[in-house]
Formats: structure tokens, C-alpha cells, sequence
């Protein structure tokens, strides 16, 4: 049996009337539900409500690489949350504009990609499948650290000629 709705249909009309910036994870934050059930709530009610995602044109390069200088320790999550913007376009902001942010997301520390040359360096006969599976992630990530240059591998054919 599904729990039932904590706030009405004129409850979220108003927060909504109160807060027209505020998108739809804001505003199933406010009454502890997600966005999706709010953009649910919000169809089959028919309640008035105009997505609040912000594109990145008003923006200015140095306002947000100011952001990103002073919480250097944000994701892009977080600065986007503090911009009014939504994570994606953000995103593409930064780059677009060569702004200095450093992903806090990455799996593969530099002293994660010493540890994985080193099992590499220590089995050149492994293959990468079996490198892969030793190191217990999916083989298309082995092959992005190759082919980004974060790990050397060269793979040795039988009879000593390598790809």
C-alpha cells in the first residue's frame, strides 16, 4: 500500500507560487519527497508550474570560477546548486570556457593509477581482460586509463612482438 501524501495540492501550489526558481528537487526537498514524485503530483493534478532549470547565460566566467576557487572541495553538483543552474550545462560551462575545476568524482586517484601500473608491470603476460578482472573493474575503464594516458600498457604477443 502506498504512503500516503504528506502536503495538498494547494500546499504545493503555493510553495510553488512562493518559490517560481525553484526546480523540482528543490521543491520535493521542501516537503521530503523527490522531484519526480513531484513532477508526478504536479501532471495529474494539473497544477500551474513552470520548470525552473536555469540555463548558464547569465553567467560570468569569473563569477563562477570565483565559486569554484572558494569551495574547492564542491562538485559540480554543489556549485550548480549554489549557481541556480542545473549540473549538465554547468558542466559544459566550464569547459567551454577553460575554467581551472578539478573533478571531485574520479575514481582513479594518480596513486590508484600508480598501484594499477604497477600490477601491470609486474604480469606483462595478462592481458587486458584478466588485468581488468584482477583489478575488479569493468575492462572499458582499463581501457580509458590506456587511452587517456593515465596507465602504459603495451600488450605482448606470443613470440615477443607487441601491439
Amino acid at each position: 500500500m502506498a504512503r500516503p501524501r504528506s502536503f495538498s495540492n494547494e500546499e504545493l501550489q503555493k510553495v510553488i507560487n512562493d518559490h517560481p526558481d525553484w526546480n523540482l528537487s528543490q521543491l520535493g526537498d521542501h516537503f521530503d519527497v523527490t522531484g519526480e514524485y513531484i513532477r508526478f503530483v504536479i501532471k495529474h493534478n494539473n497544477l500551474n508550474y513552470v520548470s525552473a532549470y536555469h540555463s548558464t547565460k547569465h553567467l560570468l566566467p569569473s563569477q563562477v570560477q570565483s565559486v569554484i576557487d572558494n569551495h574547492p572541495d564542491w562538485t559540480t553538483s554543489d556549485l550548480a546548486k549554489y549557481l541556480n543552474v542545473t549540473r549538465s550545462p554547468l558542466h559544459a560551462f566550464i569547459r567551454r570556457h577553460g575554467l581551472v575545476y578539478k573533478s571531485k568524482n574520479c575514481k582513479y586517484t594518480p596513486e590508484k593509477c600508480a598501484e594499477i601500473q604497477k600490477i601491470i608491470d609486474d604480469n606483462p603476460d595478462m592481458n587486458q581482460r584478466m588485468i581488468a578482472e584482477k583489478l575488479g573493474i569493468p575492462k572499458g575503464s582499463f581501457e580509458y586509463l590506456v587511452r587517456e594516458g593515465k596507465v602504459k600498457y603495451h600488450r605482448t604477443l606470443k613470440g615477443g612482438n607487441s601491439l
